[in-house]
């Protein structure tokens, strides 16, 4: 686990510095427009994007949130709510899993297995809201997320 976060930071920390704006008199707002441009990041995580991922089963319930830079996890009220705030790294790295979804096309992903239908499975969804719009995953199997948002999901959840 510590060599996965170890290389997720390693990574975050390249492409921070390998994305450079070379205009100099350019406003901060352009400068961060051309610099997701160059990098890739046609989407960034703005202070008002939402992204929830929610696990729910019979008598269970755990949902992880991220505003901004916040993280808010709670699980089936047993223990308390925890909030905190996403490292400089590792919101870096998820800005750039978030800028390789094809957020209009997540709700057609389908569900690599179909176990939650029948209670052999907890559902879970991801939902992210985006420049005042919506975009909601396909229920799968706790765990088995679609291919497309796998790795997003996945270090969502290793947070």
């Amino acid at each position: 686990m510590k060599k996965t976060t170890l290389l997720f930071t390693l990574l975050g920390l390249t492409l921070i510095t390998s994305c450079s704006t070379d205009e100099i008199n350019l406003s901060t707002n352009e400068k961060q427009s051309q610099k997701s441009e160059k990098c890739g990041f046609a989407n960034t995580i703005t202070p008002t994007t939402k992204i929830l991922i929610t696990d729910i089963s019979r008598g269970f319930y755990e949902t992880i949130e991220i505003q901004g830079n916040q993280i808010m996890k709670n699980s089936s009220g047993i223990v308390p709510p925890s909030n905190y705030t996403i490292t400089y790294s590792n919101f870096s790295f998820l800005n750039y899993e978030f800028s390789s979804l094809n957020l209009s096309q997540i709700p057609t992903y389908p569900a690599p297995s179909k176990d939650h239908l029948f209670d052999g499975a907890q559902i879970e969804t991801l939902e992210i809201i985006h420049n005042g719009s919506y975009y909601s995953s396909q229920s799968y199997d706790r765990g088995n997320p679609p291919v497309e948002i796998k790795d997003f999901v996945n270090f969502i959840k290793s947070l």
